[in-house]
């Protein structure tokens, strides 16, 4: 596969179809990142079940058996209202901060070898996305202890990760490419991702909010992201047609603007390192 040569314009088909060719390499890192976060350790890749299981299992504990905190609206409790926005954040913020310093990383791969740059951060993404998929799958397991029944509306969840990853793709994109310029902008993405852990409804509920300022909670496209993995696995408060559409726009948008920057900047990223 070979990549464009210093008289071609990158388009985004041109990176799609990179991307594609180059799919292989990119399945390859991204299992070689799973199994790597755990070298050396007796469980290994086990630890990729383990660590969802034990999340999920500590927080069905302590919300259900110690804190007895009264459940909220659809009678599905408070644990699942929390793991299931909480799995796909988790997500989202190793995505963004592993892409913040995947160009570092692996800075002898980039400036000794010729590839697409932006693979890179798509294994990251492949990565965090296989993780998701397994801890929502220990979640599916845990409904009946939970006592919540399966149900149809299960089938939204491919849509929630999809949408996931719109939102994603772009910030990650955007993140890798500047960090090799300005080595700030990986620790001022760990304190983004902080203040939109609060400013997403995770831990509370939206009807918490003050109504005065409610409206701008809603401006981030998280808010329904999460609003939609709940109803999922609920049933029940999804959210409107609107709402969902925003937020796909609002993913479309940042993928553009992430791909601009990486666009303009890509060919200069091996002489920063």
């Amino acid at each position: 596969m070979t990549l464009s040569g210093p008289a071609q314009r990158l388009t985004p088909a041109a990176t799609l179809k990179r991307l594609w060719g180059w799919r292989d390499f990119i399945w390859t890192l991204a299992l070689r990142e799973i199994r790597g976060r755990y070298v050396g350790s007796i469980a290994g890749v086990a630890w990729n079940i383990i660590q969802p299981f034990v999340l999920i299992a500590v927080y069905t504990v302590l919300f259900s058996a110690i804190l007895r905190i009264a459940p909220f609206s659809g009678g599905n409790g408070y644990l699942l209202y929390l793991v299931a926005a909480l799995l796909p954040w988790n997500a989202f913020q190793d995505s963004v901060q592993r892409s913040s310093n995947v160009f570092i990383e692996y800075s002898s791969l980039v400036q000794k070898l010729p590839f697409p740059l932006e693979s890179m951060v798509a294994h990251v993404m492949v990565a965090t996305t296989l993780n998701l998929c397994i801890s929502l799958v220990i979640l599916f397991l845990f409904l009946p202890i939970l006592g919540v029944q399966y149900s149809m509306a299960l089938f939204f969840l491919p849509v929630a990760i999809l949408l996931q990853l719109l939102l994603t793709a772009g910030i990650a994109l955007a993140v890798a490419t500047l960090t090799p310029f300005w080595r700030d902008v990986a620790p001022f993405t760990g304190l983004a991702l902080f203040m939109g852990f609060w400013v997403t409804p995770i831990v509370y509920k939206p009807e918490f909010l003050p109504a005065s300022i409610s409206w701008l909670f809603k401006l981030n496209p998280f808010y329904h992201l999460v609003g939609l993995y709940r109803a999922a696995w609920t049933g029940s408060g999804f959210p409107t047609i609107a709402e969902l559409g925003g937020s796909a726009a609002t993913g479309v948008l940042l993928m553009l603007i992430g791909w601009m920057i990486f666009a303009r900047l890509h060919r200069r990223i091996p002489e920063m390192l």
